[in-house]
């Protein structure tokens, strides 16, 4: 549908959910770093380590995995990378050694490889020729909400319930987003 995207009800429950996943996503630059830091021991250089190991694969994978994903239902696709996400976030709680550290970010390195690209991709095709400026500015405002409200809601939790209690939620959010955004492909296919 052209024209608002504040009036297109399946965009904006495909927002909403981006904004619940990148509220995750984020906790990699707030609570992730200081639970590596308090449970794994690790230091700010290990750290630094292990986040360079993300924009490595990024690098050298993340197109060879886009395109040999291109045909498949996109909302599928970002619903199993959310999934990923949120399911790397709670790989955390099953260890405290380097093992562990590397199969959070591989995990949710693939997850984030699945579901940014297809996300653009979905918000660019939905907006049709005359709306995608519109479209990608609502879509860019999704990830600068999540990006205020991660931190403040994952530091919260941390610090009021645990690490454990956030890093299991977030993965509980992450089932229940993979089944939201697969059950948003039809609705978002749809024209009106």
């Amino acid at each position: 549908p052209e024209g608002s995207p504040w009036r297109d009800l399946p965009f904006l429950g495909f927002m909403l959910l981006l904004v619940v996943l990148a509220m995750a996503f984020f906790q990699v630059w707030s609570t992730v770093p200081l639970f590596l830091r308090s449970f794994y021991q690790m230091t700010e250089r290990s750290i630094g380590l292990l986040l360079a190991l993300n924009a490595l694969l990024i690098v050298f994978t993340e197109m060879l995995l886009i395109r040999a994903l291109e045909d498949r239902d996109r909302m599928r696709m970002i619903g199993l990378g959310a999934f990923l996400v949120c399911g790397g976030l709670a790989v955390l709680s099953f260890g405290s050694g380097w093992v562990t550290a590397v199969v959070f970010m591989v995990v949710l390195t693939v997850g984030e490889m699945l579901s940014m690209p297809f996300a653009n991709a979905v918000v660019a095709e939905r907006a049709g020729v005359g709306s995608v400026g519109r479209y990608m500015g609502v879509y860019t405002l999704t990830f600068s909400t999540a990006f205020v409200l991660g931190p403040v809601a994952g530091t919260a939790v941390y610090q009021n319930i645990g690490p454990q209690a956030l890093w299991f939620g977030i993965g509980a959010v992450g089932v229940v987003l993979a089944f939201a955004l697969a059950a948003l492909s039809r609705p978002l296919r749809a024209r009106s």
